[in-house]
């Protein structure tokens, strides 16, 4: 057995991924199966038909973070959360942020992770990166691409530490966005995320919501087509759509949940 090998198997053998594994498989007989990430992210969820794939930085010193996120992921597939389609390229990441905060609440709660470490690097290091795309971009193009990704920003709510200090530099950078972000939350906080129902009913307020937002600030038609009544499904039944017709709205299947 590789090292490589032998330190999947360690970090998959811990106390917390055995019981979020036993978890799953009273939900599902799909296998799940470790690979290895090179180390430009820290874990990836890759959901198939018939298994759960995830790949994962095994030397990490956040490797147990990242296994549970995509562990808690597959969970919450499995237990009939979201997926929403809305027929663009974005719908895999609008997918996977709607999962996030109660991705959040399991990790810390439930199985009694110290988020403080996996905030303060790895999502720091994201929002970063997201906030230098921001300031990046044309003047003319800016709204219409923030709004495309607005999940994003929302996320940042539940993230202590980095994402306040990211959302306060969103705010100045898009002001309207930001306070989008905040009507969200407050939704988001009113509804809650604890049941697939409850996550249901926030993917259809929060799609209608950003729908309305880029209706009234007169963004690009094909934005507001986006956001224009949107599939919200189960996992299988998403994957029950023809190849052909999801590899045009979500491209490859290949890592899409990180």
């Amino acid at each position: 057995m590789t090292l490589i090998k032998r330190q999947l198997e360690l970090i998959r053998g811990l106390p917390r991924p055995q019981q979020a594994l036993s978890r799953l498989a009273e939900l599902t007989s799909k296998p799940v199966s470790l690979e290895r990430l090179a180390p430009l992210d820290l874990a990836v969820l890759h959901p198939c038909g018939d298994e759960h794939v995830i790949k994962l930085d095994p030397f990490s010193t956040l490797a147990e973070h990242g296994l549970m996120h995509e562990l808690i992921h597959a969970i919450l597939f499995e237990e009939g959360y979201p997926c929403v389609d809305t027929g663009c390229r974005h719908s895999a990441d609008l997918t996977n942020g709607l999962q996030h905060p109660e991705v959040f609440r399991r990790m810390r709660e439930e199985y009694g992770l110290d988020m403080a470490p996996y905030f303060s690097t790895h999502w720091r290091d994201d929002i970063q990166r997201s906030l230098d795309w921001m300031h990046s971009l044309p003047t003319k193009d800016r709204d219409n691409l923030i709004t495309y990704n607005i999940v994003n920003q929302f996320v940042w709510h539940y993230i202590d530490g980095s994402g306040q200090d990211g959302l306060k530099e969103f705010a100045v950078l898009a002001p309207d966005a930001y306070e989008l972000t905040i009507e969200l939350h407050r939704e988001a906080q009113a509804i809650g995320f604890e049941s697939a129902e409850k996550a249901h009913r926030f993917a259809k307020l929060f799609t209608t919501r950003v729908h309305t937002y880029a209706r009234d600030h007169g963004l690009g038609p094909k934005l507001i087509t986006c956001w224009e009544n949107p599939r919200i499904v189960t996992l299988d039944r998403l994957l029950a759509t023809s190849a052909d017709a999801f590899r045009q709205a979500h491209g490859d299947l290949e890592d899409l949940f990180v």
